[in-house]
């Protein structure tokens, strides 16, 4: 489980930043750049043009946010409060999903929040082609607004669209009966790509010959514009230990790359090998969700990408 139900009051901040110069002082090692402290990264200059601060007397946190058509920005996370800036929402148990809508200025044009008896939170959001909002995470509800979604056990893929407005499109849960959570989506052609991790052995919803080969396995799933499974079944990869996918994009040759991170050296890991402890991930897909290559690098420590972006000149860059 990546958080504790246990958490300081902490308001979720929107932050934009207007960043001049950022430069790095790597040390090469093998296929790893270690920088000069355990994890340091060096800003030349970095500049807010505006901070803004909103939430309760619980714990709240944005974990994703994308600028919108109209040059405004819409947030996803969680929310534990129903005071504050989250008066009059329906804190249903646990935590709840959060979306929220901010004009170009951070104003809030509207704050909601869904959920259930246990804990929902999303990872990531787009804004999809129709003008509504996308998000994905994971949801161990059973009622409220997962009532006709349902849970399979433990923490289940969450999927869900909202209209301009924040309302409710629909929910969708899909997984096992571990922990199967989506950390980010892209929106490609009228499906929709989401990618994270399982840590469910089988399920009716996994590929018909998808076996965990470890405590987690990598995710990639396709879905149509409702929802629905595109590919008839979400698709596991991994090897014998813990395999995530952070982060999703669509290539400049119209394929899908993630990345995150691996401990495993076996199974389809066992070509990249494994340099020690967790490596640096980074795998290609085509649009059937097939498999391309998939690559690590790395040191002795532990290594993770969290994001992965495709440049207008089509080059990858990730980061962690």
């Amino acid at each position: 489980m990546e958080k504790s139900i246990k958490r300081n009051a902490i308001s979720f901040a929107l932050i934009i930043t207007l960043v001049t110069g950022i430069f790095a002082m790597p040390i090469m090692t093998g296929d790893s750049s270690v920088l000069p402290g355990s994890s340091d990264v060096y800003a030349d200059e970095v500049t807010a043009d505006w901070v803004k601060n909103y939430g309760g007397t619980n714990g709240e946190a944005f974990k994703s946010v994308t600028k919108t058509f109209d040059g405004g920005y819409v947030a996803v996370g969680y929310t534990d409060s129903n005071n504050g800036d989250l008066s009059g929402l329906n804190i249903q148990g646990g935590s709840d999903f959060l979306i929220a809508k901010f004009n170009s200025e951070g104003t809030r044009e509207w704050i909601k929040t869904y959920g259930g008896n246990s804990i929902d939170e999303f990872y990531s959001v787009i804004q999809t082609s129709d003008g509504k909002y996308l998000a994905v995470g994971y949801s161990g509800s059973v009622n409220g607004d997962l009532s006709a979604a349902g849970n399979k056990g433990g923490y289940d893929f969450v999927i869900a669209k909202f209209n301009e407005n924040g309302t409710k499109a629909w929910i969708k849960t899909y997984g096992g009966v571990g922990n199967d959570i989506f950390h980010s989506v892209v929106e490609y052609s009228g499906y929709y790509y989401a990618a994270g991790r399982s840590a469910s052995q089988t399920s009716s919803d996994f590929q018909t010959d998808a076996v965990n080969n470890g405590s987690n396995d990598f995710v990639i799933a396709k879905f149509n514009s409702d929802g629905s499974l595109a590919n008839s079944r979400i698709v596991l990869a991994g090897g014998s230990t813990d395999d995530y996918f952070r982060s999703i994009a669509v290539t400049s040759d119209n394929q899908l790359i993630c990345a995150g991170y691996s401990a495993s050296n076996d199974k389809v890991l066992a070509e990249a090998g494994n340099k020690g402890n967790n490596d640096f991930v980074i795998a290609k897909f085509d649009l059937s969700l097939a498999n391309i290559w998939i690559k690590t690098y790395g040191g002795k420590g532990s290594d993770t990408l969290e994001s992965v972006v495709v440049t207008s000149n089509g080059s990858i860059i990730a980061a962690g």
